[in-house]
């Protein structure tokens, strides 16, 4: 629901200096309620500011607990709103005009959705889109980890001097080195 894993990357990333934008692939933003068939769920597009005070109204005590408070406080935060991400985005809502080189997902699932569009839809640019997953539990400590992980693999790539090229050695040497397996595919759009 680009709330935790990925935001923590987008977070890394932003203070690395990178151009990154961040989406989720589902029909809305559930996050955990009070119960496991309570979610609380909001659109896509709900600011990350109206969530925060929203779950504190809810249950100030709870959220903070769960760490939904912590991490709203960091999709919140000025480094988010001084590159214009203010709320959830939807990966299918995105500008078509926006040119993607490398896509990351933390989930099988996701990986699997973003394929699925990728592949049907009719930009016809025939330009190369990097599709890479980088399996991550949702949790607050692994999105940390992976989100180092993350900028690890950025700082790599964006030292290949010809990426359609090296790109294959490069992640098979990542993975060497953090023993985290990768999935990889490339998509022309």
């Amino acid at each position: 629901s680009n709330m935790n894993r990925s935001m923590e990357a987008h977070y890394q990333m932003l203070k690395m200096g990178l151009d990154v934008r961040s989406f989720g692939t589902g029909t809305n933003v559930r996050l955990p309620g009070p119960s496991q068939d309570k979610p609380n769920v909001y659109e896509f597009g709900t600011p990350y500011s109206y969530i925060l005070q929203d779950l504190s109204k809810k249950n100030l005590h709870l959220y903070t607990q769960t760490g939904l408070i912590k991490m709203l406080e960091r999709n919140d935060s000025e480094i988010f709103h001084n590159s214009g991400k203010l709320c959830p985005e939807r990966w299918y809502d995105m500008d078509a005009k926006l040119k993607l080189d490398v896509v990351l997902t933390y989930e099988a699932r996701v990986f699997d959705a973003v394929l699925q569009d990728l592949q049907g839809n009719d930009k016809n640019t025939f330009s190369g889109v990097h599709v890479i997953n980088i399996e991550t539990k949702d949790n607050h400590d692994e999105a940390v980890v992976s989100g180092k992980i993350t900028c690890e693999l950025c700082r790599k790539l964006e030292g290949l001097t010809d990426i359609e090229n090296d790109i294959v050695a490069a992640l098979d040497d990542f993975q060497e080195q953090t023993k985290r397996p990768l999935v990889y595919t490339l998509v022309y759009t």
